[in-house]
């Protein structure tokens, strides 16, 4: 996992080296994470290779106090 902040955004990001996704749909967990991202003003990508594993990356604004 790794989280960094540049400038007005925050990253996130999770890799895993699993057997990677079947890309089906990705289910409802997948597309409530982008949903949550956007409600946020962020965004989020999932890419996946199958026997490559997952990485998640999201990306948010955030500002200073």
């Amino acid at each position: 996992m790794e989280l960094r902040r540049e400038d007005t955004h925050l990253h996130v990001s999770v890799h895993d080296d699993g057997r990677g996704l079947n890309g089906a749909g990705h289910g409802l967990g997948l597309a409530s994470m982008r949903r949550r991202a956007e409600e946020l003003d962020g965004t989020c990508e999932i890419n996946s290779s199958l026997g490559m594993g997952t990485l998640v990356r999201a990306r948010f604004p955030v500002t200073s106090p």
